[in-house]
């Protein structure tokens, strides 16, 4: 047999598309997330999205909870009224 004369190469760089959030070329170096879907993005790209939905939804949950105790203080308002009368 002979003897091999190559070398091969311990690094391979490869392109493998768009990120999904911030539409960069990305090589397979860095650290990335591949969806179900075959789309592929940074890793930080996809925390930093992550933690705006979380913000969001932080946000509307608030909003809900003082429209619920508004609704509450106005339902106890109107029943202190109706005592008194």
């Amino acid at each position: 047999m002979a003897k091999k004369l190559w070398k091969k190469p311990s690094v391979i760089v490869i392109n493998i598309g768009k990120c999904k959030y911030c539409q960069a070329e990305m090589v397979n170096t860095e650290s990335f997330v591949a969806f179900y879907g075959g789309e592929k993005a940074h890793y930080d790209c996809m925390k930093k999205d992550d933690f705006k939905k979380l913000i969001e939804k932080e946000k509307q949950w608030q909003k809900e909870k003082d429209c619920t105790q508004t609704s509450m203080q106005k339902e106890k308002e109107s029943k202190l009224v109706q005592v008194n009368e």
